[in-house]
């Protein structure tokens, strides 16, 4: 893939998730509000979900692994369909694959030889010959105990990619642990990223809405996102980053979020309290009045009144 339309594609995608999420672009990111870089998140969020990411596949990395794929699916087909044809590519496939350096061949079969060689040098270690291919081998089956709630039987792009997925999995652990680069420095982001890859984890980006049970609201599934990639929670506001005007400039009609026990958070406990099972109450926050309506555990949205 060419690596400027993969590149713009990966923006394209990042603007919408921005965009549906409520996410500052970099140039307004608050690195210290936060405690993540703007491309750590991004990072994670192009990873797959059963890696604590997003599923916003990073082009680039996946390109080789799924132009690989591509033929590995294919080849026989070929050469049972147009067995000339077929036997021609196959010899030109086992040259390259058996030589130790590069020799003349059809451009697209080089480059699909080439593709398997990358997603081996990324830590594939069983990647099949073409004649097995053209024999019919075909991707083993997922352990039951790693399938995750709804899997299906994953083909051949799926384990020429995992290893470079992997890869990129050590290497963000090892960003989120900096300045520490000892391999089992422990973090806070490190920690979050371990409980995202947790069997079933990310279940809830997937299910079906069929019931109200099943179903998040747009706030909801905003504070869930923005949790999952380790960022400070704000919904609405005229700042981006949510905490900063709740201490220096709240104005009428802003609305954000803010975890338990930091104002106003504490006076929303006390007045829930004191008042038993009233969900949303008012309180005085300087000299305007907010409304405060729980939304999860410990997050709640304020609504700033004129």
């Amino acid at each position: 893939m060419h690596k400027g339309f993969a590149e713009r594609h990966d923006a394209s995608i990042q603007g919408t998730f921005r965009a549906v999420f409520g996410i500052p672009e970099e140039s307004a990111w608050n690195v210290n509000l936060h405690k993540l870089a703007f491309n750590t998140w991004v990072r994670q969020s192009q990873l797959p979900l059963r890696l604590g990411g997003c599923g916003l596949r990073n082009s680039g990395r996946t390109s080789s692994a799924a132009y690989w794929a591509s033929w590995a699916d294919s080849v026989q087909g070929m050469c049972q369909r147009f067995p000339v044809v077929g036997s021609r590519i196959l010899f030109h496939m086992i040259a390259i694959q058996a030589a130790a350096i590069p020799i003349a061949a059809p451009c697209c079969i080089m480059q699909a030889e080439l593709a398997g060689t990358w997603c081996e040098a990324q830590g594939w270690t069983a990647r099949p010959t073409w004649v097995d291919l053209v024999a019919g081998v075909r991707p083993a089956r997922i352990d039951h105990s790693e399938a995750e709630l709804g899997e299906w039987r994953h083909g051949w792009q799926y384990f020429a990619s995992d290893a470079a997925e992997q890869l990129e999995l050590t290497s963000l652990r090892q960003v989120m642990a900096l300045p520490s680069i000892r391999s089992n420095a422990a973090c806070t982001g490190k920690a979050r990223l371990q409980s995202c890859t947790g069997r079933f984890a990310p279940t809830w980006m997937v299910v079906a809405p069929t019931s109200g049970a099943l179903t998040f609201t747009n706030v909801e599934m905003q504070i869930a996102m923005k949790r999952r990639l380790g960022m400070a929670i704000s919904f609405e506001g005229p700042d981006a980053h949510g905490y900063a005007s709740l201490t220096t400039n709240v104005g009428p009609g802003s609305m954000h979020v803010t975890p338990a026990g930091s104002n106003p958070g504490d006076k929303y406990l006390e007045k829930r309290e004191a008042e038993s099972q009233t969900e949303i109450v008012s309180v005085c926050y300087g000299t305007h009045m907010c409304q405060c309506h729980q939304v999860t555990q410990d997050a709640w949205i304020l609504t700033f009144q004129a």
